[in-house]
């Protein structure tokens, strides 16, 4: 069953293979926040040059397949037009960690090198945010909820009012953006038409090497087949995330990043409170088909190509997968990277994506699941992690 050799057939020239990987790979990683760090004036027009360039080396790499070379170009559109117009948003973030103590939130712990820190100290009782009271009955839910909230909230200095050895003050405290997005109910269209759009110029740049479906992975005939392992394959999944998780977790208790590194990846995924399952299992299911298709699919043979060794491909194409979830922390890309691994592994002993695909979108799913059943459960912002 062990024949991964079988995923190099049809593969095009090394050069030309380099060039698919690379055009890729801008796509999924350059692209997106390129445009994105354009002001909306001018986000149109390097959406349009960005479009030139890539729809550009789209024909040239399908020189050969003219239908293949306009769904590149459409592929390329598609997936900037969805990246750059619609952008996940970043909330601030104040670094403290509180307590409901006696109708204010009390600080139990300041972040070293967040906005709070030099400015707040633990022991301090936030009892208002902008001149506004926080609610006594729960201030240190209503204070994390309206730091969250960036439409009462804005980007800039905000107003603290705390109480610090029996008198009452007030202190300013610069908000700026975290270090990565933080996906909302509204950015699921528009990630659901990125991926689309991946997933198309896959199919054109293998419509123009020559490739059918069947050679990565995604032959009709042994779907039913391939899908039997679907629950093995997800049991295999959680199995290798605990696995990662615990030497990481480790790592991170040592240098004393545990709570950061938590919040920052919970806090990646809390603006999805407000999306139903009508959208969200969708846009879930478009996400891990395209990723199974570029990283394992698409990637993984031309990566062995080009390297010449299974491992070194496996190692090299799941560190970029890994690195595509740095926004969630380190914590995160180590456990995607380790992820990736498996499910290569998976990938080359049984050369089909049916249950790769399937597996991948229900871990997404339950994960997703979870932190909505945290936040509207309330028990999410008990959780003691700094903000």
């Amino acid at each position: 069953m062990w024949r991964p050799d079988d995923l190099l057939h049809g593969l095009p020239a090394r050069p030309r293979a380099l060039a698919e990987c690379v055009l890729l790979l801008v796509m999924v990683f350059v692209a997106p926040p390129a445009v994105a760090a354009f002001v909306p004036s001018r986000a149109w027009v390097a959406l349009a040059a960005a479009v030139a360039v890539c729809g550009g080396a789209a024909v040239l790499l399908t020189r050969h397949h003219p239908p293949a070379a306009l769904a590149s170009v459409a592929g390329v559109a598609l997936a900037l037009w969805a990246s750059g117009v619609h952008a996940p948003a970043t909330p601030p973030r104040l670094g403290v960690q509180p307590v409901d103590t006696n109708g204010c939130a009390e600080v139990t712990r300041v972040v070293p090198g967040r906005p709070a820190d030099g400015v707040i100290v633990a022991g301090d009782c936030i009892t208002a945010l902008g001149g506004q009271p926080l609610d006594a009955a729960a201030p240190s839910a209503d204070l994390l909820a309206r730091l969250r909230d960036e439409r009462r909230t804005p980007r800039g200095a905000v107003l603290l009012t705390l109480r610090r050895a029996g008198g009452t003050r007030d202190v300013s405290v610069t908000l700026p953006a975290v270090s990565g997005p933080r996906l909302r109910g509204s950015d699921l269209p528009w990630l659901l038409l990125r991926s689309l759009g991946l997933v198309v110029l896959v199919a054109a740049l293998l419509a123009g090497d020559g490739q059918a479906a069947g050679d990565v992975g995604l032959d009709r005939a042994r779907a039913g087949r391939d899908l039997l392992w679907t629950f093995p394959v997800l049991v295999g999944a959680y199995a290798t995330n605990v696995a990662a998780s615990v030497p990481v977790a480790l790592a991170l208790h040592l240098l004393q990043r545990t709570g950061s590194e938590t919040a920052q990846r919970i806090g990646a995924l809390q603006g999805l409170s407000d999306v139903g399952f009508a959208w969200l299992v969708p846009s879930l299911v478009g996400l891990a088909f395209m990723e199974e298709v570029v990283f394992r699919a698409f990637l993984l043979p031309r990566a062995r190509w080009l390297c010449g060794h299974w491992w070194l491909a496996v190692l090299l194409v799941q560190l970029l997968f890994g690195l595509g979830h740095v926004y969630e922390g380190a914590f995160a890309v180590f456990q995607t990277m380790m992820l990736g691994v498996y499910f290569s592994v998976v990938f080359l002993w049984r050369r089909h994506l049916a249950a790769l695909i399937v597996a991948h979108a229900a871990f997404n799913t339950l994960t997703f699941a979870l932190v909505l059943f945290l936040q509207r459960s309330g028990l999410l912002e008990k959780l003691p992690l700094p903000r």
